[in-house]
């Protein structure tokens, strides 16, 4: 609360501050500046049945978190599997591409075989 003269007064203690210290004074010796009773949580009650469907559904979750997990690494693994056989493939094309310019390169003299 303000008074027309510009204290602060502390509605739960009643006491008298000034405009800077007031708000630090409610939440230090008060908890808050608000007056809101603290509500205490309700207890949960599970209806019968629901906890064993709570687990099951989460086993269910879980197995197949797991099942999909083993199914992307056996992709990952086949994926891996076609990229090396890719790069074996494009090394043997370079080894017989290289082979023939080499074979190339020896016969480019050459007109033909010549019988003496």
């Amino acid at each position: 609360m303000t008074c027309a003269c510009g204290a602060h007064i502390c509605w739960k203690c009643m006491g008298v501050f000034g405009r800077d210290d007031i708000y630090p004074h409610m939440r230090n010796s008060h908890g808050d500046i608000y007056d809101v009773p603290e509500i205490p949580p309700a207890p949960v009650q599970i209806a019968p049945g629901v906890q064993a469907r709570i687990a099951q559904n989460f086993e269910e979750a879980a197995h197949a978190l797991a099942h999909a997990l083993a199914l992307a690494n056996e992709q990952r693994i086949e994926q891996r599997r076609h990229r090396e056989m890719e790069r074996r493939r494009r090394e043997e094309f370079q080894r017989v591409v290289d082979a023939r310019q080499e074979e190339l390169r020896r016969t480019e003299g050459r007109r033909g075989c010549i019988l003496m």
